[in-house]
């Protein structure tokens, strides 16, 4: 029999899509992958060929419990980063634990996503060995090069104002001082006989005891500190976002919109923050009509802006669309900077405008402001003028593009699931 790898992860598409990637090259490499997530990713896995397991709880799971919508779920995260910790993820550390600990049985190996905890508790229960997958930066919360945190914003500096060996000290002592919020983490794995986690339940204890984890993103974002586990690889982006299935008429008619007149500029928020949208589609549209450009409209299945608007010969709306085949046919991507978005438009080699709203976004925004790929703008100054200005910005200075153009070329000669597969088979020697 091939040897199985789990795949386990916890998030939007963002956080699922490179893993399908990599069980796709584990599949070619004669290794067995099973991915292990939320059930509403089912037929999404599935699709792609791959073996699905289900781990509860499901997005609809979660909003009955907490008696909310998934707008609602969306607003209060971007308002609290802990809210999803607090009333999502660590309430059902259990339920989720008592799904995965069955898949255990006949695996060599297991790699996690940062969030998915119950899997990394069940790889150490039964003794396997477990490889930590981080697909941004921030998760590694480095004194060298200090993250960008939404609730305080101003952290990152005084951190590099401390330097290296100040910022490891401040950082320990927030680690320290935020161990009460993981409370539950550490109850579970008091219950199921494990050792304590040194340090910080969300960062530190994403990664196994060994060291070994896999950066899922370009070196273009982060190198490797040294404060990273020792046993880090940087990979490169691992990319998949279905666009080699059957197509849709909702994608030939986006093709037709696309061939039919100039490049358009392109705005979405991702699978997540869409359903938190408020004005952003209307200031968007606003601010492309007053440029005289085209427009996609990236909705999302939960939005109401497919009704609140027409479609036009210079507009189109869809809930969705492979962005691997629309970004590199736009003249500029407007986004929330989330990584699996980011990494998207980095590839397609345009200029980028990001408006992060939470998490890891305003982090990924700044990176790749540094970059000199595109600009950010934050949620509260989305505003017609403001969004115009910087648009014209981005369009009429050729560097943008010349930088996008040479980023883009880095990021597709470097084959992230490829070369995540290829390590996680040599472990399994």
């Amino acid at each position: 029999m091939p040897p199985r790898v789990v795949l386990a992860t916890v998030g939007s598409l963002g956080d699922l899509h490179p893993f399908i990637a990599i069980a796709r090259r584990l599949q070619e490499r004669g290794v067995e992958p099973i991915i292990a997530t939320a059930p509403d990713y089912e037929q999404r896995v599935r699709s792609a060929g791959i073996a699905f397991h289900g781990v509860r709880p499901g997005l609809a799971e979660t909003l009955q419990r907490l008696g909310i919508t998934q707008q609602q779920l969306a607003e209060l995260a971007s308002k609290d980063s802990w809210y999803l910790f607090r009333e999502a993820v660590f309430p059902a550390l259990r339920l989720a634990y008592d799904d995965i600990l069955p898949l255990m049985e006949g695996a060599s190996l297991v790699a996690t996503s940062s969030l998915a905890f119950p899997a990394k508790l069940a790889a150490d229960v039964k003794g396997i060995r477990h490889v930590a997958i981080v697909l941004q930066p921030i998760m590694f919360f480095s004194a060298y090069d200090p993250p960008l945190v939404p609730e305080v914003p101003w952290l990152a500096s005084f951190l590099k104002s401390l330097g290296p060996r100040g910022a490891g000290c401040a950082i320990r002592l927030l680690k320290n001082l935020g161990r009460r919020r993981a409370a539950p983490l550490f109850a579970l794995r008091r219950e199921l006989g494990l050792p304590p986690i040194a340090g910080d339940a969300v960062i530190d204890g994403q990664f196994p005891s060994d060291g070994t984890a896999l950066a899922l993103y370009s070196e273009l974002l982060g190198k490797i500190e040294p404060d990273y586990p020792p046993r880090t690889q940087i990979t490169g982006f691992a990319f998949y976002d279905g666009a080699d299935q059957q197509p849709s008429a909702q994608s030939e008619s986006l093709q037709r919109f696309l061939d039919a007149g100039p490049p358009p500029i392109v705005f979405t928020l991702g699978s997540f923050v869409v359903a938190n949208a408020a004005d952003f589609y209307e200031v968007s549209l606003e601010a492309a009509r007053a440029l005289k450009m085209r427009a996609v409209l990236l909705v999302g299945e939960t939005s109401t802006s497919s009704k609140t608007f027409s479609q036009s010969e210079d507009l189109f709306i869809a809930d969705y669309a492979p962005y691997s085949t629309l970004f590199s046919r736009c003249a500029v991507i407007v986004h929330q900077g989330g990584i699996g978005t980011s990494a998207q438009a980095l590839r397609a080699g345009r200029p980028q405008l990001v408006v992060p709203f939470s998490g890891d976004q305003p982090d990924n925004a700044v990176r790749l402001a540094r970059l000199g790929v595109g600009r950010y703008l934050e949620r509260k100054h989305y505003r017609v003028a403001r969004v115009r200005e910087a648009l014209q910005a981005l369009m009429n200075d050729a560097r943008y593009a010349q930088r996008a153009s040479e980023v883009s070329a880095r990021v597709k000669s470097e084959d992230g699931a490829q070369k995540a597969a290829d390590i996680l088979v040599e472990l399994l020697r």
